[in-house]
């Protein structure tokens, strides 16, 4: 018998060309893919949204990541840059109450998604955490300020499948504080988590590795 997963990660995938890309993407994806197979939580299912994109669905075929069950794999049409469209299909298909995020140029440390199911038991609609950034010094945590352009994103948030919050269709760059806005309108208070294990990979202009 499928045991539910305690937790969903929803990832966005398209390896076209677009302004302020990461660069080799389709070596990073798998880089992605990979750190969430290596999690020491083990009741995960990731969810790969190919946004338009049939490459996604190509790269992916031909490795064997889809031999694990618990990754799936779905095309949509693409509806533009910024369109929050392949994350809310993503919420759509998701099988457990919870919901993170993870982009594919990015990953995690291996006990990220144990340490934030241990503290999300209280059933609130959002948390928010820290992340991980590349400093001159080398990968450093960076703190999270969800009312700061700049200062959140989607490495930053947990939240429920039910919360009723969706991404914009028609978005920005700014789409994911812009989420996050629409988070605070329903709770203003969020907790903030101890757990941190989200590595940025790639901040534009300022570094990608």
């Amino acid at each position: 018998m499928q045991v539910k997963p305690l937790i969903t990660v929803v990832m966005p995938s398209y390896l076209g060309n677009y302004p302020n890309a990461a660069k080799n993407r389709e070596t990073k994806i798998l880089r992605a893919i990979q750190s969430v197979q290596n999690q020491s939580l083990k009741e995960w299912e990731l969810i790969i949204i190919a946004d338009g994109c049939q490459k996604s669905v190509d790269l992916l075929k031909e490795n064997s990541f889809l031999e694990d069950t618990r990754i799936s794999l779905y095309y949509i049409d693409r509806e533009g840059l910024w369109s929050g469209s392949p994350r809310n299909a993503g919420i759509h298909l998701a099988k457990s109450d919870y919901i993170i995020y993870l982009d594919i140029d990015d990953s995690y440390k291996t006990n990220y998604l144990e340490e934030v199911v241990n503290e999300i038991q209280d059933g609130k609609p959002w948390y928010y955490m820290d992340d991980i950034i590349y400093t001159k010094n080398g990968y450093e945590r960076r703190k999270v300020n969800y009312n700061v352009l700049g200062k959140c994103g989607t490495s930053n948030v947990v939240h429920r499948k039910d919360c009723g919050v969706t991404w914009a269709t028609k978005g920005t760059y700014a789409h994911d504080f812009n989420f996050i806005k629409e988070l605070l309108k329903i709770h203003k208070n969020p907790r903030k988590l101890h757990a941190y294990g989200y590595i940025v990979h790639h901040i534009p202009n300022v570094y990608d590795v």
